[in-house]
C-alpha cells in the first residue's frame, strides 16, 4: 500500500512526466526547426562567383562559354571587384524601303553589389544617369538635375544589368549560335586575357526551353504593325553572320573586352527584314575604381501623390484622413476654447 504522502505527490509526478513527453518534439519539428534555424543560404551570384572557370576551355565547353558571355554585373564584381564599365553599340533596321539607326553609349562603375554608377544616352540626343549608393539613390534625365530617390534597388539593379549586358544581348539576338575559337593570349589592362575569334554556329549553345506560357491575346484585327513586326523579328529571326572578337580574363573568367559585329534577317510572306548590330564593350580602373560620391545637388525625394484621394478632393468628396484631420483640429479648437 501507498503511504498517503506519496499518494498526494503522485499527481504532480505524473503531469511533470505527461509534460516532458508532450516536449518531445516529433521528427518533423526537429526537421522544420533546422530550415528555419539554417544559414541564409547564398544568393545565385555570389554561389556562381565562387566557382572556378577556365578561361581556356570555352572554346571545347559550349556551356561554359555561354555563361561567361552572358555572365551579369554583380558575378564580375564578385570575381573581379570593383571596376569601370564602357560600352557602345548600333543598331540599323531595314525594312522595304524604310531604314532605322540607333546607337548608343554605355557606362557603369561598380563599386559594390549596392554600390554603382550608370550611365546611359543615345544619339537622339536622350538619356539618364543613376546612382545607388546603399539606401540612397540619384537618378537623372539628360540636361535635368538630379533627384534623390527611395525604394529604387530593385530597379537600379535592373538598369545595371541592362547597362552592363552587352554581351549577352548579343547571345540571344543571334539565338544562342555563337561560337568561340581560341586565338592566342593577350595582355589587357596588365592582365592575360584568352582571345576568342567569334564566329556562327549551326546549333545555339543551350537547347530552347519551352516557356509554359499561354498564348498571347490580341485586339480583333490582330496586333499593330510595329507590334507584329516585333514579333515577326522575335519568331522568325534567323541569324547570318556573325564576327568578332571577345577577350577573357585568365585570372577570373571575366570578359574584359569585346568587338562583335552581326546580321539577322526576318523573312515573313509580304517582306523582308534586315537587322545589323555593332556591339562593343572593355572593362578599366580594375581594382583601382575611386570611391563613388552623391551628387553636390539634388532635389530631395518625393512620394507620388495619391491619386484617388485627389480625385476626391476635387469633386469635393471627404476621404477617411481627411475627416480625421478635420476632427482632431476640432478636438484642439475646442480645448483651447475651454482653456480660455
Amino acid at each position: 500500500m501507498l503511504h498517503h504522502k506519496t499518494c498526494r505527490f503522485l499527481p504532480a509526478v505524473l503531469a511533470a512526466a505527461a509534460s516532458l513527453l508532450c516536449a518531445c518534439p516529433s521528427p518533423e519539428d526537429l526537421e522544420a526547426k533546422a530550415r528555419i534555424f539554417s544559414p541564409e543560404e547564398p544568393k545565385a551570384e555570389a554561389a556562381a562567383a565562387s566557382e572556378p572557370i577556365d578561361a581556356k576551355s570555352l572554346g571545347r565547353d559550349a556551356v561554359l562559354g555561354h555563361r561567361i558571355l552572358t555572365m551579369g554585373a554583380e558575378e564580375a564584381f564578385r570575381r573581379m571587384g570593383r571596376h569601370r564599365f564602357k560600352g557602345e553599340a548600333s543598331f540599323e533596321w531595314r525594312l522595304s524601303d524604310r531604314k532605322i539607326a540607333l546607337s548608343e553609349t554605355r557606362e557603369a562603375a561598380i563599386e559594390a553589389p549596392d554600390r554603382f554608377y550608370v550611365r546611359n544616352e543615345n544619339d537622339r540626343d536622350r538619356g539618364h544617369e543613376l546612382m545607388l549608393l546603399g539606401r540612397e539613390s540619384y537618378v537623372r534625365i539628360k540636361y535635368l538635375p538630379w533627384r534623390q530617390r527611395i525604394r529604387e534597388q530593385k530597379t537600379a539593379l535592373n538598369d545595371l544589368n541592362d547597362n552592363y549586358g552587352l554581351l549577352r544581348s548579343a547571345v540571344h539576338m543571334m539565338r544562342g549560335r555563337v561560337m568561340l575559337i581560341e586565338d592566342g593570349e593577350e595582355q589587357i589592362e596588365g592582365r592575360t586575357a584568352e582571345r576568342y575569334t567569334l564566329a556562327l554556329s549551326k546549333e545555339p549553345f543551350l537547347p530552347a526551353k519551352p516557356t509554359g506560357l499561354p498564348a498571347p491575346v490580341y485586339p480583333e484585327g490582330g496586333p499593330s504593325p510595329d507590334t507584329q513586326a516585333r514579333l515577326d523579328f522575335q519568331m522568325l529571326g534567323t541569324p547570318q553572320s556573325l564576327e568578332g572578337r571577345v577577350w577573357i580574363d585568365v585570372k577570373t573568367g571575366v570578359p574584359l573586352k569585346s568587338e562583335i559585329w552581326g546580321s539577322i534577317s526576318v523573312l515573313t510572306k509580304e517582306k523582308d527584314a534586315l537587322v545589323q548590330l555593332k556591339l562593343s564593350h572593355a572593362l578599366s580602373d580594375i581594382g583601382t575604381l575611386p570611391p563613388l560620391k552623391a551628387p553636390e545637388e539634388f532635389l530631395p525625394a518625393e512620394d507620388r501623390p495619391n491619386a484617388i484621394a485627389a480625385a476626391l478632393k476635387r469633386f469635393g468628396m471627404e476621404t477617411a484622413a481627411d475627416a480625421k484631420d478635420a476632427k482632431s483640429q476640432g478636438n484642439q479648437s475646442a480645448g483651447e476654447e475651454d482653456g480660455d
